[in-house]
């Protein structure tokens, strides 16, 4: 069975807009805090140079200065200072985008030890490094490792933050998200369920984050085996989207290859075709004919209409 699209991986709302250094000088409030966020401030030309490498997506750049910097920190500042574990977190997202995610394991670990003993267990910084290390794990494909550290997250944000909070909502999509790729689905239903009741009653029914959570309860659902179940949602989705964005927007295109995908379960073959075609031609519009959604809509596509051959 063919996957849907859907958003997938949630980043805490602060994760990549908050440096350690700000929060270790807000915490500590000390001497060598202080000495450290100025610094940060003021700024490493190293370090700045290895942040737009990062920010520009050139990663193999990125990773060989922070792999520079983080050595060159530890000895001049040690291996705990709040500019050394920036460089390392740094290090460690580098990683991640290459897929390098034994070697990013590592540098999470060695990130969130520090962190514990520094901030504590419970520490907003603590927890977003726990969550990228989460993250890491599901990617390496230690699912079981991820669902715990996520789970475990979610208890600690909701204990701390409570169940609203947009970060304890990540980390139930996160688990969600670690159930589904082990398959259990009706668990992960269960998530998709209360986030979508929050960010409904929250948020309003055209959030782009409600509409993402209503999106992937429909594929949790169309993998239960309710395709019938799964076509409502994705319709609802679909024209709100429509409604909202315009028909030209690739949010639509992904809500229009998932919809096909629940009338191809049901053998609408025709129906489904026409909204395969819709999304392949949008993504191919939009994002030109190598893109991966535009090579996975073309391939369904294919698919599809070598059914309805064999029904003829």
């Amino acid at each position: 069975m063919a996957f849907s699209l859907c958003r997938g991986l949630e980043l805490p709302s602060d994760n990549m807009k908050v440096s350690i250094l700000l929060f270790i000088f807000l915490f500590f409030g000390n001497l060598a805090g202080r000495q450290a966020y100025a610094q940060d401030e003021i700024g490493n030309e190293e370090a700045k140079a290895a942040d737009a490498l990062l920010a520009a997506g050139r990663n193999a750049e990125a990773e060989a200065a922070f792999r520079k910097l983080v050595e060159t920190r530890s000895k001049q500042s040690g291996p705990e200072a709040p500019d050394t574990l920036n460089c390392r977190l740094n290090l460690a997202r580098t990683l991640d985008n290459q897929g390098k995610y034994a070697e990013a394991e590592a540098e999470h670990r060695v990130v969130l030890a520090s962190l514990e003993r520094l901030l504590g267990a419970e520490h907003p910084v603590t927890l977003n490094s726990r969550s990228d290390l989460a993250i890491t794990l599901g990617n390496l494909g230690k699912r079981d490792d991820a669902e715990k550290q996520h789970r475990q997250l979610m208890e600690i944000r909701e204990r701390v933050l409570g169940a609203e909070h947009a970060d304890t909502l990540a980390s139930r999509n996160n688990l969600a998200a670690t159930l589904f790729e082990q398959k259990k689905y009706a668990d992960a239903e269960v998530q998709h369920r209360t986030i979508l009741a929050v960010r409904q009653r929250v948020l309003g029914a055209e959030h782009p984050d409600t509409l993402s959570s209503r999106n992937n309860l429909a594929d949790t659902i169309r993998s239960l085996g309710k395709p019938a179940e799964a076509e409502v949602e994705n319709r609802a989705v679909l024209a709100i989207k429509e409604r909202v964005l315009g028909s030209e927007h690739p949010s639509v295109f992904m809500s229009c290859y998932n919809l096909a995908l629940c009338l191809e379960d049901q053998k609408k073959l025709s129906e489904a075709l026409a909204f395969m075609l819709r999304s392949e031609n949008g993504w191919v519009k939009i994002l030109g004919t190598k893109h991966p959604y535009s090579q996975l809509a073309k391939t369904d596509r294919e698919r599809i209409e070598a059914k309805m051959k064999e029904q003829k």
